[in-house]
């Protein structure tokens, strides 16, 4: 091939294997490619990759990668790669390439079945690979796992010592048993967002880093872990994992979830990196939900409204299956604390009270009630139009519903955290004061946006937009179109071509641009100031949970 077989080139598979073969021949040939299959389900998946390889002669200088993090994928995972171990043309290709690449998505994952649980099923996935191969081949063939997740708590990160990170992406038991198999395991994981800042960001940060990484990946794993209750009394584990996975996928699947997400779109959070914040979906392939978001707005969204649903609930409801073996087990598991411990403290971080706070701008009677009170004159018309628009749109009481079934879900939590023992993580007095005021703080403004909309002069029924609209575009927070429909409304128009040369005196532009000036003054400059503040805030409330990308 060459490059005006690339460019003409449509499908998207061959495209990329076209690419890998001018790469090796005109590039680089001393280095193998990784080729990443996202979402992968199907054991055909891989062996088309493997036929184009083969077709363009470089199967032995690429490694096919699934990936694995749909609920599917990970529940499945094992079985797609037993059934291409089971084709001798596959069993020759990793035998020539000497190892088994797969590619596991904490990130991605936890937008399926929640974080925790994602966790547990990838290490389950880990295991069961290991197993197979071992099984189908012997151990001639070492196994490569990429564990690819994020910077932040919600996507398989965390602020915590390195050994304590990199074990959890690849647990010591893993680690423990692909050792006892004589499989080779090589570990390789992924540092995004702000982590490449905040622990690469000098050369002494990144010595610090690297020399914490080779401590941890070297380090051999705790003798007594293959003595892990929680692997040794399998039914409490598996479940344990069945009940979790259970709750996150009837969360995530009900549509009052959906529009809890959706409150506000991504309109809290800053447009970042080149990829939409929604997923581009093949035809037929519909979902719901948050797994029709990308994970990095689905888990900035839950940071941005108080709440990190995805790792911290379900726990307290699963451990209600058998609470006191739970407590037992957790007494001696290094595996099952180490899971809890994810939770409380992310827990910590979030409160119901600051998202039911966020949905309450969506409630009519919460609008009603301010201009009942007659504490704010100035803002009476504005309260009364709020409400009367949110009465003709309601959902804030589906919203609701979802926050009683996460408040429920943490009354187990509060009593299991309190049995155990140590730190509350009921949040009282300034344990997350300076968190509590950031919210309060933006949802005024939020609050003051709003109204200040309510201030624009009715648009003439002519037009194609409606105050109605530039209205439910505020409650969204998406300021900037509404501003750009305030401004095309009543600000000064183009003109036509030479006004400049006539004669006729006229004083109607002067009155035109009177007006518009009034209206810049007292809707768009504040709403754009309260923008800039709003968005300062997003970035101060992503700090607090280690997201700084």
């Amino acid at each position: 091939i060459n490059f005006a077989n690339l460019d003409s080139e449509t499908a998207t598979a061959r495209r990329q294997l076209m690419l890998a073969t001018q790469i090796l021949k005109h590039i680089d040939s001393d280095q193998p490619i990784r080729l990443l299959i996202a979402e992968c389900e199907r054991p055909l998946t891989i062996m088309s990759a493997l036929y184009l390889a083969h077709k363009f002669g470089i199967a032995d200088m690429i490694d096919i990668s699934p990936l694995f993090e749909t609920s599917y994928g990970l529940e499945h995972g094992e079985k797609v790669i037993d059934q291409l171990l089971q084709q001798q043309v596959f069993v020759d290709y990793v035998t020539t390439r000497g190892r088994l690449a797969i590619q596991t998505g904490f990130s991605d994952a936890g937008r399926f079945v929640g974080q925790v649980a994602a966790n547990m099923a990838i290490e389950r996935l880990q295991l069961k690979i290991l197993r197979s191969l071992k099984a189908r081949i012997g151990t001639h063939v070492d196994v490569l796992i990429f564990n690819t997740h994020g910077e932040s708590l919600g996507r398989g990160g965390a602020q915590a010592p390195m050994a304590q990170r990199q074990a959890w992406l690849m647990t010591p038991y893993v680690r423990h048993v692909a050792a006892e198999m004589g499989i080779g395991l090589y570990h390789q994981s992924s540092f995004q967002g702000g982590d490449g800042y905040r622990l690469f960001g000098t050369p002494s940060l990144a010595r610090a880093t690297m020399r914490g990484l080779l401590a941890a990946e070297l380090a051999p794993p705790p003798a007594d872990c293959a003595d892990d209750p929680f692997y040794q009394q399998t039914d409490f584990s598996l479940d344990l994992f069945l009940e979790l996975k259970g709750w996150h996928e009837t969360l995530l699947a009900d549509p009052n979830y959906s529009d809890l997400i959706d409150l506000f779109g991504s309109n809290l959070l800053p447009p970042t990196g080149s990829r939409p914040t929604k997923r581009v979906l093949q035809a037929g392939n519909q979902r719901r939900g948050p797994s029709k978001i990308r994970a990095i707005a689905h888990n900035a969204i839950l940071q941005q409204l108080g709440f990190l649903a995805n790792v911290i609930s379900g726990m307290g409801r699963a451990a209600t299956v058998d609470f006191e073996e739970f407590v037992d087990i957790h007494q001696r598991s290094p595996r099952l604390r180490q899971c809890l411990d994810r939770v409380l403290t992310a827990k910590r971080l979030g409160s119901l009270n600051t998202v039911l706070a966020y949905c309450r701008l969506a409630d009519p009677g919460f609008w009603v009630n301010r201009a009942y009170h007659g504490k704010q004159p100035r803002n009476q018309r504005a309260l009364r139009r709020l409400a009367t628009h949110l009465r003709a749109r309601p959902r804030f009481r589906d919203i609701q519903q979802t926050v009683w079934s996460l408040r429920d879900d943490l009354v187990d939590l509060y009593r299991l955290s309190d049995v155990i023992g140590g730190q509350s993580v009921r949040a009282t007095g300034d344990s997350r004061s300076q968190l509590d005021l950031l919210h309060a703080i933006r949802i005024a403004v939020i609050g003051d946006s709003l109204m200040t909309i309510c201030r624009t002069p009715n648009i003439a029924e002519s037009n194609q937009y409606s105050n109605e609209d530039i209205l439910s575009l505020g409650l969204s927070l998406d300021f900037d179109s509404a501003a750009d429909i305030i401004r095309s409304a009543f600000g000064p128009s183009a003109g036509i071509d030479g006004a400049a040369e006539l004669t006729e005196v006229e004083t109607y532009s002067s009155d035109t641009e009177g007006n518009f000036a009034a209206i810049e003054a007292e809707v768009l400059a504040p709403l754009a100031a309260n923008k800039v503040l709003i968005d300062r805030i997003t970035q101060m409330i992503s700090a607090h949970y280690g997201a700084h990308g």
